[in-house]
């Protein structure tokens, strides 16, 4: 058997992947505590989507996606679920042309303090605050 790593962030970019396929098992196979990665790099591939596989990394608080093919913004709502998630780079996507990207984002991704490797401000969250409550409105 292959000897695991002890680290906490794994870097997949530059690598042509079009999927997630076998992700998980990939990931256990490689390092002693999947449960613990922190940082995921999958930045420059050729992703369209956002798999709900990166759920099965609780601890996540770096993803990095910049430069793939993500082009629907509501890819973004699979990642609410990641309590940990602080930081997320998705620049370079068909996604950034939607006139909402930023505002959408961080109204759904609520533990974020860096998009796309500049820190929130006030007037970020400010704008997720009024995204939010359009969008409990529209709910009703």
């Amino acid at each position: 058997e292959t000897e695991k790593y002890k680290t906490n962030g794994i870097k997949f970019a530059y690598n042509q992947l079009g999927g997630y396929d076998n992700f998980t098992t990939t990931i256990n196979k490689l390092i002693v505590e999947p449960q613990a990665l922190e940082l995921l790099d999958l930045s420059f591939n050729e992703l369209s989507t956002i798999d709900p596989v990166l759920l099965d990394f609780p601890n996540l608080k770096i993803l990095c996606l910049q430069g793939n093919n993500i082009s629907d913004l509501h890819e973004i709502d699979k990642l609410a679920a990641l309590p940990n998630l602080h930081t997320i780079s998705l620049q370079g996507n068909p996604i950034e042309d939607d006139d909402h990207f930023k505002c959408y984002t961080t109204s759904k991704l609520l533990h974020l303090k860096k998009f796309n490797s500049a820190p929130l401000t006030k007037q970020d969250k400010a704008c997720s605050h009024q995204h939010q409550g359009k969008s409990k409105k529209k709910a009703k």
